[in-house]
């Protein structure tokens, strides 16, 4: 049995150092040089002598082809191996940019290349691969951008900077949580409010920084005076007035976005006061296009920001941006008359679908709490008897917990039940 184990993880190596010769030969993406291996070996079963064929039939049949290698293997592919050249030269460059006060405006093009290739490294090898590779290094790449970033003033390196961030966000949450704790965020914050009418620098800067807000983790609290409520209603600003009208529709979608998942990290629903998307939405007068934008997502019943699956997931930002705006006065009347009737008609069909969990189905029951206690009834009168019969069917056909109970309890005694 030992021995039967042993061989697989041989021949399992054996397969992983064929895909990488096949990409290193033909600088095919690690999943296309799988496939092509793969495709190839199916061809060879009916060729190949019956011992080889049985061998090779045997290993497609593996149920996790391209297999998964030991960090050994890892170690030596091509990928690896030239990840740890371009950080050291890269690290290198930005050492001796710092000791400079001037630019040399001729390293520009190897600049441009090496990123180009960590990039492109990171996009089309094996994710293991380019992780185990963060490990090793401790990330130290991740610091390196970030602080280049900040250094440099030219965009045409820039935006090179900002695609490889981008591709460093989804492949490690780890890296997130350390770019979120470097100068970055304020380097962004700052590039989109310098830049907003420069459309390709604008969604560069926010896809990066959307991604980077996306997992829920709290900015510092040094850097709250910088990208703190005046930042919030400079986004807020920007979505009521766009400056390019020929792509308004793309840039409120894009920045929407980002209020979305900036708010995530504002945890403490019961002091909403300590919230500063909910501070600036106070401050600003009737921001009709952020509403409109967000009843419209809210009735796909989609989150749109969810573009990295790491654990733990936050919760779903359009349910937490409408929880958190219901729960104080002063922006539950961001919604007009018409626009709370669909929400409630929203909310009365997520109840009738059904909830993932417990966690979800309290979220829901606190949202429609808050629009009952912070609206006029009298404005949807017609909706209450749905209401009621979706709480009291909460209430008798499924298992609650204490805090659901509660929930239920409150919303019923103040429909009077």
């Amino acid at each position: 049995m030992e021995e039967s184990v042993t061989n697989n993880s041989s021949n399992a190596e054996q397969m992983y150092k064929m895909i990488d010769k096949v990409r290193s030969e033909t600088r095919l993406s690690y999943k296309l040089a799988s496939h092509a291996v793969h495709v190839v070996l199916e061809c060879l079963i009916s060729i190949a002598p019956s011992p080889v064929a049985h061998f090779i039939n045997e290993t497609l049949k593996e149920p996790d082809f391209p297999p998964s290698p030991s960090n050994s293997v890892l170690d030596k592919t091509r990928d690896i191996l030239r990840l740890f050249e371009i950080a050291e030269n890269l690290n290198s460059i930005k050492n001796d940019a710092q000791q400079r006060s001037w630019q040399l405006f001729d390293d520009q093009k190897i600049i441009m290349d090496y990123l180009n290739e960590l990039n492109l490294i990171l996009i089309d090898a094996d994710d293991a691969v380019s992780r185990r590779f963060l490990h090793l290094d401790d990330y130290g790449i991740v610091n390196c951008l970030a602080e280049y970033y900040q250094m440099e003033s030219r965009w045409s390196i820039k935006m090179i900077i900002l695609k490889t961030l981008d591709s460093l966000c989804i492949l490690s949450r780890t890296a997130i949580v350390i770019l979120l704790g470097t100068v970055l965020p304020l380097e962004l914050a700052r590039d989109i409010q310098n830049n907003f009418k420069d459309k390709t620098k604008l969604f560069a800067t926010i896809s990066v920084m959307t991604k980077m807000f996306s997992i829920g983790e709290p900015l510092p609290i040094i850097y709250i005076d910088t990208i703190g409520k005046d930042f919030v209603l400079f986004m807020l600003r920007l979505i009521e007035t766009p400056s390019d009208e020929a792509d308004e529709d793309d840039i409120v979608l894009l920045v929407v976005n980002l209020i979305l998942v900036y708010n995530l990290q504002f945890n403490n629903f019961e002091d909403i006061s300590t919230n500063i998307t909910i501070q600036a939405l106070e401050e600003i007068e009737n921001p009709k296009i952020f509403s409109e934008t967000l009843l419209l997502l809210f009735n796909r019943g989609k989150d749109p920001v969810k573009c990295l699956d790491y654990q733990p997931y936050p919760q779903n930002s359009l349910l937490k941006m409408m929880k958190d705006i219901f729960s104080s006065y002063t922006t539950s009347n961001l919604f007009y008359k018409n626009d709370v009737r669909v929400l409630i008609d929203i909310v009365m069909r997520q109840f009738n679908d059904g909830f993932s969990d417990n966690k979800e189905k309290i979220q829901w029951l606190v949202l429609i709490k808050e629009i009952l206690f912070k609206t006029d009834k009298t404005e949807y009168s017609d909706q209450l008897s749905s209401i009621k019969s979706c709480i009291i069917r909460i209430l008798t056909d499924t298992e609650n917990e204490n805090i659901e109970e509660q929930l239920i309890k409150e919303i019923l005694e103040h429909l009077q039940i």
